[in-house]
């Protein structure tokens, strides 16, 4: 597949990537003349890759060469008589010039409309030369809001007519300055998708989507970002959902290599209070949970909390926020560089009968505000009782109680589809995730 302008190819894992270029034979082509290319930083036209002979065969010429991780570059392609051509010279005839391409990362956009972008107001979240989009279009662009706008697409299992603002800029935008190399995105959520359009087993008619892209884009890619699982926060698909997402990342490393999947916990849903919904909304938000603690493939941050477009939509502010948390956990986790990642409750012991500690990695300070318990409970067979004071503590935090709890009993933590006012964070201002059922211990 040739490469096109803005276009951002994967680096692999000795910091090239194979590129390949394209065109017609001029007609007015001597004998003595063959066609070669050449790649050149566009912002010092220092040379990258030399002048290098093109294959001809009847009236077409390709030439395909490693290029370093970096950008943006240029190529230029002449017809000449000589191995050594002066651009621009009486001998060399200028005959194809891709601009602005690059070497670096490459994620896929996924999920439903918190990635495909509903964000409606106002948020610094600019565009950046370097970061480039795959769009829905099937013309690579500099990234700019709306990300997955379907005018003129080429993919109509896709199309939305009103996106906004999503994660995906901040998060690229953080990366290529974190990592200096360009990073490319592919469009390829949509709103109100549920998880059986995304695995393979079940419907998966917009993975088969995603597939096709990578197709055209002739690329492979780093990662998938991924954020979706409002539309499985139901009766019938909660309970199911870790398993079917275990069948879509599967299927995704087997078809895409190693990649690593970045997602984010969900955030809330601003509908009253309904404690079907509520239970459905934790087991999602668990299951989120415990992908990541299972799978060191599958990492995620926490949304809870963040300021909203309307009922269930983040914000344009909260999709900057979701950016650039993503781009964190992925610098730490899937790079190995500086970046941070979110507290999760590892354990949850009773040490007094209205006592519990909860144990986080000790490699997290969590700090307390006002000693607010607000959004965590503990279910045993006298129901539903909310935490009272909430202090932290060296490995975590102890949790005070109304009254005395008897076992069995489960733990929950901002679990309800509607959020909490204040969620513990660390000391870099991560909130806990979210938690479900989780077993108390004495």
């Amino acid at each position: 597949m040739a490469v096109k302008n803005y276009q951002i190819l994967q680096r692999n894992e000795k910091n090239f990537a194979k590129a390949v270029f394209t065109g017609k034979v001029p007609a007015n082509i001597t004998p003595e003349q063959k066609v070669y290319g050449r790649v050149v930083g566009e912002n010092d036209y220092l040379v990258i890759v030399q002048w290098t002979e093109a294959h001809i065969s009847g009236e077409d010429w390709t030439l395909e060469i490693e290029v370093p991780a970096g950008g943006l570059y240029r190529f230029e392609a002449v017809a000449a008589n000589s191995d050594m051509p002066v651009w621009n010279s009486i001998d060399a005839e200028k005959i194809n010039i891709v601009k602005h391409f690059g070497v670096g990362d490459v994620y896929i956009m996924a999920g439903q409309s918190n990635m495909s972008g509903y964000g409606r107001d106002f948020a610094i979240d600019p565009p950046t030369l370097g970061v480039h989009l795959y769009a829905n279009s099937g013309v690579w662009d500099i990234a700019t809001h709306p990300l997955n706008d379907g005018l003129n697409t080429i993919y109509p299992e896709n199309y939305e007519g009103a996106n906004g603002t999503c994660p995906g800029l901040s998060f690229a935008r953080v990366l290529k300055e974190r990592l200096n190399v360009p990073i490319g995105l592919v469009a390829a959520a949509l709103g109100g998708s549920p998880l059986r359009a995304w695995n393979i087993e079940e419907d998966g008619y917009l993975y088969k989507a995603m597939m096709r892209r990578i197709n055209d884009i002739g690329t492979s890619v780093k990662g998938i970002i991924w954020y979706q699982g409002c539309s499985d926060a139901n009766p019938d698909e909660a309970g199911t959902y870790y398993d079917r997402f275990v069948r879509f990342a599967e299927t995704a490393r087997k078809d895409l290599g190693d990649i690593d999947i970045i997602t984010v916990q969900l955030n809330h849903w601003n509908s009253g209070r309904n404690p079907e919904m509520d239970r459905c909304w934790g087991i999602v938000r668990d299951a989120q949970r415990r992908l990541a603690q299972d799978f060191d493939y599958i990492h995620i941050i926490p949304a809870m909390g963040l300021s909203m477009s309307d009922g269930i939509h983040n914000n344009s502010e909260s999709n900057v926020i979701i950016g650039s948390r993503m781009a964190m956990v992925t610098l730490k986790e899937v790079y190995g560089l500086p970046g941070l990642s979110a507290p999760d409750i590892l354990e949850v012991k009773q040490v007094e009968d209205n006592v519990l500690i909860l144990k986080v990695d000790p490699s997290f300070c969590m700090i307390d505000m006002d000693c607010c318990a607000e959004g965590m409970h503990v279910e045993d067979a006298e129901g539903l009782v909310e935490g009272k004071r909430l202090t932290h503590i060296e490995g975590g935090m102890r949790l005070e109680l109304p009254r005395a709890i008897t076992l069995p009993a489960k733990f929950h933590a901002y679990w309800r589809n509607e959020s909490s006012n204040w969620m513990a964070k660390d000391r870099n201002g991560m909130p806990l995730l979210s938690c479900y059922n989780v077993d108390i211990t004495k």
